[in-house]
């Protein structure tokens, strides 16, 4: 009985010590990152804070494999500053091979998930991660936005995608970071780059529909039109119909030559928000395209209604009148004078000319300068026999041509 009870004893006082062993490898990765590679790298002394870096690597993956430490909060979050701090030295120096070849190409994702993992598993370690994150985006912000001043697009995405990505670590969504991350990846034609970021915020739901939107026009403008249509997709069936999920899917069915499915979508989008002039005016624009002009005529007089100064609907509802005019008076040349179908198209010519006066005239009131608009307005008068007219509109256009 007492050699049973000696064995027991120690095979306790062994396993014992394993399990210390292994807590000694979590106290060891905090000693080689707190009191080494930060006093290191806050003196600038890179090379011994890599040292540091790497040894505390060492003990915290040991602390991270073993099954009683694995998933403890102290070890969780050491992994995380430790991977984490790897992806600073990068940034600091320029030296991306030291993060991929020792700590691996996610070394940025590990150390996220880990701080969230140990900030939702207890309260012990919290003011720590948030003083990490607080003081990690107190750094970033200023470089971020003077990155965006200097025009340095691609540089201040990073920037801003950094503090969106680690303030997830304390269970915070920062969407604004992640909007100004995929605008800048954007205006630094990494429209690739621009339209994952853009599809973060289609996920957490930003505005409405206005993640959904601008993820779909970044996947079109790299032509990946099967993920913008699968973008879109997601916000129909999660918003209904949003008006900027349509406009959006009207761009794409554009840009793809569907006229006619552009022309559905916009129905479905004026009956989502009847008042909305854009709405209007470009569902007159597709009408003008497919041909069917009353039709546009109408879609434009409605975005005028609502908008009686909406300068691009006088302008495409004059030039609308003016091609239709045209159109129908060269088609009744076509025909026999002796047709009845001469005189009525001729005649019906002659009206969408004096149509198409109204807008135009609202318009060069606004945009007196612009000289096609000038030019179409002295030839209508010209037509309509209004000499006086056609002469002033006549020296205006030379003079601002």
């Amino acid at each position: 009985m007492k050699t049973r009870s000696f064995t027991l004893i120690a095979g306790c006082i062994l396993a014992s010590g394993m399990s210390f062993a292994q807590k000694t490898n979590e106290t060891s990765a905090a000693v080689e990152f707190k009191q080494k590679y930060q006093p290191a790298l806050m003196t600038g002394k890179i090379d011994d804070a890599k040292t540091a870096l790497l040894n505390a690597k060492k003990y915290i993956d040991l602390a991270s494999e073993h099954p009683d430490t694995k998933g403890t909060s102290k070890t969780l979050y050491y992994k995380g500053e430790i991977y984490g701090a790897a992806a600073q030295v990068a940034m600091m120096t320029g030296d991306t091979n030291f993060v991929i070849k020792n700590f691996g190409p996610d070394a940025f994702e590990v150390s996220i998930a880990a701080l969230k993992e140990s900030y939702t598993k207890d309260k012990k370690f919290r003011p720590d991660i948030e003083n990490s994150v607080n003081m990690q985006v107190g750094m970033l912000a200023p470089m971020a936005g003077k990155f965006y001043e200097e025009e340095k697009y691609a540089e201040a995405g990073a920037a801003f995608y950094y503090i969106y990505k680690i303030t997830t670590a304390k269970n915070v969504t920062d969407t604004s970071n992640l909007f100004n991350a995929g605008l800048c990846f954007e205006k630094a034609n990494m429209d690739k780059e621009a339209a994952e970021a853009y599809s973060e915020l289609a996920e957490i739901g930003y505005h409405g529909g206005e993640g959904y939107a601008l993820a779909a026009g970044a996947y079109t403008k790299i032509k990946d039109y099967d993920k913008a249509k699968e973008i879109l997709a997601k916000g129909r069936a999660k918003l209904g119909n949003d008006k900027t999920i349509l406009l959006e899917q009207v761009r794409l069915n554009m840009t793809l030559g569907d006229n006619v499915a552009a022309e559905k979508s916009l129905n479905d989008a004026i009956a989502a928000d009847p008042k909305n002039k854009q709405l209007h005016y470009i569902i007159g624009t597709i009408y003008t395209d497919l041909g069917q002009n009353e039709k546009a005529e109408e879609a434009l007089l409605k975005a005028l209604e609502i908008d009686p100064n909406y300068l691009e609907a006088q302008y495409n509802l004059g030039a609308h009148y003016v091609t239709w005019a045209t159109t129908l008076r060269d088609k009744a040349n076509d025909l026999d004078p002796n047709d009845f179908n001469y005189d009525v198209m001729l005649s019906k010519s002659q009206d969408l000319y004096k149509k198409a006066l109204g807008p135009l005239e609202k318009y060069i009131e606004k945009q007196p300068n612009d000289a096609n608009v000038l030019l179409i307005l002295f030839q209508i008068n010209q037509n309509l026999g209004n000499t006086e007219k056609a002469q002033d509109y006549k020296a205006r256009y030379d003079k601002a041509k």
